[in-house]
């Protein structure tokens, strides 16, 4: 589970949607393991998300970014750099 919770939010294709970390537990329990999903913000579901997020502590975020995504951040970054920003 170590570096899991980093890379998440993440685009899930099949649903066409942002997923978040508890999203996908949810996600893995009925698709993996034939199991209810959990409510939303109940104690057993942000105690699991505490747990995996806690394996992918100090880890880097894994950030994905599409192309044109890419060339407006880099556009973003510029104007930023340029306003005298970091």
């Amino acid at each position: 589970m170590r570096g899991a919770a980093a890379r998440y939010p993440a685009f899930d294709a099949a649903r066409k949607r942002l997923v978040d970390l508890e999203a996908r537990i949810n996600i893995c329990r009925t698709q993996h393991q034939n199991a209810t999903p959990f409510a939303f913000e109940s104690k057993e579901l942000l105690a699991l998300a505490a747990f995996v997020a806690n394996q992918s502590r100090g880890l880097p975020i894994h950030v994905a970014v599409d192309e044109p995504a890419k060339t407006s951040l880099v556009a973003d970054v510029s104007c930023l750099r340029a306003a005298g920003g970091s």
